[in-house]
């Protein structure tokens, strides 16, 4: 596989598991690994943990780049154009023979200096803290943030609902104040747990304060 077209398949694995325009394209997806072989190059989501070692990657006939979830868009655009060639490399060199009961990797020496290198340059990113765009979970967003009570939120993210922070509040439109919420968070920060957490969270308010309310009669 040619470095243009890891670029491309790169690419639309982002589109299809991640967020290409977020702040952190491959937070959604968990991250991604390059996994060579001689028959080519695929993107795939990161096992589960636990799962286990693929039988092929344990024999040595296909190799496994990891590329990590919190990388920042522009760090992980950075950190592919440097590998892209190495991955070009090492597809080049992959290869397998029959050892007398099975199939093992046979990979040039090439092939193999370049997929370290790889994982060399991976490291180094992984290891730069600017390379990280800030990550919060709904509580921050919600509560550190921009501390706020129920009768002031209109003024935070108003500009963001169509139809008025407080309609969607008199209404108990979580899930629509949760995607109010977070398209004014989303270009600063990086949502764990996206509109779902968030809208979690504001259903956990609601409770609370409909019990405050309950308890002060």
């Amino acid at each position: 596989m040619k470095a243009k077209e890891f670029l491309k398949t790169f690419q639309e694995y982002i589109e299809e598991n991640g967020d290409p325009k977020g702040l952190a394209p491959l937070y959604e997806a968990g991250g991604a690994d390059i996994v060579i072989c001689p028959e080519g190059v695929r993107v795939r989501p990161p096992l589960p943990d636990g799962s286990g070692t693929p039988a092929r990657e344990w024999l040595g006939v296909c190799k496994r780049i990891g590329i990590p979830a919190e990388l920042g868009r522009y760090a992980l655009e950075r950190l592919l154009e440097d590998i892209a060639p190495l991955v070009e490399k090492a597809a080049a060199g992959a290869d397998e023979k029959w050892d007398g009961s099975r199939w093992v990797g046979a990979w040039s020496r090439d092939a193999l200096e370049a997929i370290e290198r790889a994982w060399d340059i991976v490291e180094r990113y992984a290891d730069d803290p600017d390379n990280y765009p800030p990550i919060c979970d709904a509580y921050t967003i919600i509560f550190d943030t921009y501390p706020w009570k129920l009768d002031s939120v209109q003024k935070i993210w108003g500009s963001e609902c169509p139809d008025g922070v407080a309609a969607y509040m008199e209404r108990g439109e979580t899930e629509r104040l949760a995607e109010c919420i977070y398209e004014y968070a989303k270009d600063e920060w990086v949502v764990r747990g996206g509109v779902e957490a968030i809208e979690e969270e504001l259903r956990r308010l609601w409770e609370s304060e409909a019990e405050n309310e309950m308890e002060d009669e």
